[in-house]
């Protein structure tokens, strides 16, 4: 009784909606290019709009006269599509589309539920999508295969469900093994040394092979495997007057190039990694000892940027460098004609807070002269840089510990003892046992390489730093036999001054012992006071201390010496700290 008839043609593609809201039924129908041909509201009547949730939609095919049709039929109506769309609240899920990696990572859920005030529940039709008890998070399950889908499906009782919103399709990347480098260069001395390489291989069930390019490196650990690994390699010293290159390739073609200073040279990064933090860049120095009469250093190629020149051996502070810039020393070429390229390194900067231990740029240095050109084994050394430690702890037994406080030294793969820890300094003794050449040392994660020489001559100064006058005693001899001690140097509270000594005429000879670090391997020494020549008596360990060496002088005929004489020791043709005694 409640009827709205109207005509249309039977052919064409039509579109015919109802709109049930409390109290009123609005129906409306288009086709083709007529958006509304019929419209028609129901209100009221003898059979009133059903309320909320008692609704029943017919549809029903007639023809002719309110008949049924007869058997066979020769008439049909096509339904392609059906759309429901519920009024009030419509929960659904934000986007419906996620893309993530291979790896195992959890998500959130993307749904509007919870501002709706909405109870849902998220189904998963994929056993490797897992949903949280919450319905909050997602996570997906490693994939070790190729790319796949899956479906997450959002259900309600409490509020309706947004059409093209119910389903979330999550795309997870399949496995691609592309292992890497973990630093796309190693910087290695001329001497045999070990190095490790870190492979990173994308997913432990990756599979590398690793190859080098050059007979002169070695694989010493597996040349192949699976996941993360750190490959040991040997390196066989280098014979040549320059360096040499060469490289280890992965089988995806990948490579790390070996670069091994020459046979003619020792170069020494320091720090090895630098901590940019704030507005602080990276800080770097760079110590060499060579045998070509001059060098130059230039940084990223044989021919870029012009640091500086110099002499054949000796240390400088760089500028401010980037990650992964590269530095070479080459031989000067107004000495060489034909310039060589004698080292190289490779500055690595990361940033970081500016709380983390750090080495200074040339921060491994003689204890003794502070030179930072290079180190010998049995010698005091110290170590200047930032954050090691929170207290200041100096070692009170002997043997001197391999761990103070919190701290530990390695050099060369040993653990070196330590007398001396402070938030900025640490004093230790490198072990005997150590080969000379390009070194690399640890406190923690600050690293830094150093030069090990057999001698690396320095001599203790009153004023700590390698300067001026030196803890030393000196004694005047007479021709009659007896002895004059003669003050070098007096200390009060306030610290040590130097004291000038007077030598009398009739003095015979005069007696020097100093104090240092750093000669005991020697093979010969010379010394000399001023335009007096001085005789080294001995030169060798000092008992008493570990790491602690002493040096005994004569010089004949002082009488006359006057003034401020700088006193010159020099260790198989290498010089220590020039210091000075005073005379009147």
């Amino acid at each position: 009784n409640n009827m709205y008839r109207f005509l249309m043609s039977p052919s064409a593609s039509s579109t015919h909606s109802v709109v049930w809201s409390p109290g009123q039924v609005g129906f409306a129908s288009s086709a083709g290019t007529d958006p509304a041909f019929s419209r028609w509201n129901f209100a009221d009547g003898a059979s009133p709009a059903p309320g909320v949730g008692d609704a029943r939609l017919h549809l029903n095919l007639y023809i002719g006269a309110g008949q049924a049709p007869s058997i066979p039929v020769d008439r049909e109506v096509i339904i392609s599509r059906v759309q429901y769309s519920p009024i009030g609240a419509e929960a659904g899920f934000l986007r419906t589309q996620d893309s993530t990696s291979y790896l195992t990572d959890s998500y959130s859920l993307p749904t509007d539920a919870a501002s709706l005030g909405c109870s849902v529940q998220v189904e998963s039709d994929s056993s490797w999508l897992t949903v949280a008890g919450d319905t909050l998070h997602y996570s997906v399950s490693q994939n070790t295969g190729p790319a796949r889908s899956g479906n997450l499906i959002l259900q309600s009782t409490s509020c309706n469900l947004a059409l093209g919103r119910q389903v979330l399709t999550v795309n997870q990347a399949g496995l691609v093994c592309d292992p890497s480098f973990a630093d796309p260069s190693t910087h290695v001395g001329f001497i045999d040394s070990i190095r490790s390489i870190f492979i990173r291989a994308v997913s432990p069930v990756c599979n590398w092979t690793l190859t080098p390019t050059a007979p002169w490196i070695k694989i010493v650990s597996n040349a192949s495997g699976s996941g993360d690994a750190n490959v040991q390699v040997a390196i066989d010293s280098n014979g040549v007057p320059n360096l040499r290159q060469g490289s280890l390739k992965l089988n995806n073609g990948k490579e790390h190039r070996v670069y091994q200073d020459s046979s003619e040279t020792m170069f020494a990064l320091s720090p090895t990694v630098s901590v940019a933090c704030g507005t602080q860049a990276g800080r770097f120095g760079v110590s060499w000892i060579s045998s070509a009469e001059g060098v130059e250093i230039r940084l990223n190629t044989p021919s870029g940027q012009l640091v500086g020149q110099a002499e054949p051996s000796g240390s400088v502070d760089l500028p401010n460098l980037t990650d992964g810039t590269l530095i070479y020393l080459l031989a000067h070429p107004d000495t060489n004609p034909s310039p060589r390229i004698l080292a190289s390194a490779r500055a690595i900067v990361r940033t970081g807070d500016c709380t983390i231990p750090s080495i200074s740029p040339r921060g491994l240095v003689n204890t003794a002269s502070y030179h930072s050109v290079s180190i010998a084994p049995g010698s005091l050394a110290t170590i200047f840089g930032d954050h090691f430690t929170g207290s200041t702890i100096k070692a009170n037994s002997n043997p001197l510990p391999n761990h103070l406080g919190d701290i530990e030294v390695i050099l060369a793969g040993s653990r070196c003892p330590i007398s001396f820890v402070s938030p900025n300094q640490i004093n230790f003794v490198v072990p005997a046992n150590i080969p000379p050449g390009r070194n690399l040392l640890s406190v923690g994660q600050a690293t830094a390489e150093v030069n090990v020489t057999p001698v690396s001559p320095g001599i203790f100064t009153i004023s700590g730093n390698g300067f001026g006058i030196p803890f030393a005693s000196v004694t005047a001899v007479f021709s009659d036999g007896h002895t004059q001690d003669l003050q070098a140097y007096s200390c009060a509270a306030a610290g040590c001054t130097g004291v000038p000594m007077s030598v009398s005429e009739d003095a015979s000879d005069l007696y020097v012992v100093l104090y240092g670090t750093g000669f005991r391997n020697l093979r010969n020494a010379t010394a000399s006071l001023g335009s007096f020549a001085a005789e080294v008596l001995y030169a060798g360990p000092q008992p008493q201390f570990p790491g602690l060496d002493q040096i005994n002088l004569r010089i004949t005929k002082p009488a006359g010496i006057t003034g401020r004489q700088t006193l010159r020791i020099r260790t198989d043709g290498t010089n220590s700290n020039a210091v000075d005694l005073i005379f009147q």
